[in-house]
């Protein structure tokens, strides 16, 4: 079953470079918790894990994982490739609400 279309709250259109960015509205916003936990991922190139990893003379720092998505089904197989990796079943999906603005 396809995704409903999008609403398309706000878009420009970069000439110079050729790209055209919308921002899309959500109705609802799903995390990756551990634990019942907020987390973080972070996942580095090699098994180096000083914080840097030098790849071909260079340092490169560690990625992190995107944990936060607007649809579920992205959210569950985020989780479920989480648990898989790490032996567990720890990895839940919360549909995250009470907005409360941040300054």
């Amino acid at each position: 079953m396809a995704r409903p279309k999008a609403k398309v709250l706000i878009c420009i259109n970069d000439e110079v470079n050729k790209r055209k960015r919308e921002v899309l509205e959500a109705e609802d916003i799903y995390g990756v918790f551990y634990n019942g936990t907020p987390i973080s991922v972070r996942d580095y190139r090699n098994p180096n894990f000083d914080g840097y990893v030098n790849v071909d003379g260079k340092q490169e720092t560690s990625k992190y994982k995107r944990l936060y998505f607007p649809h579920k089904a992205s959210a569950l197989n985020s989780a479920r490739k989480l648990n898989e990796a790490f032996h567990t079943d720890k990895f839940e999906v919360f549909r995250l609400g009470a907005m409360q603005k941040v300054d």
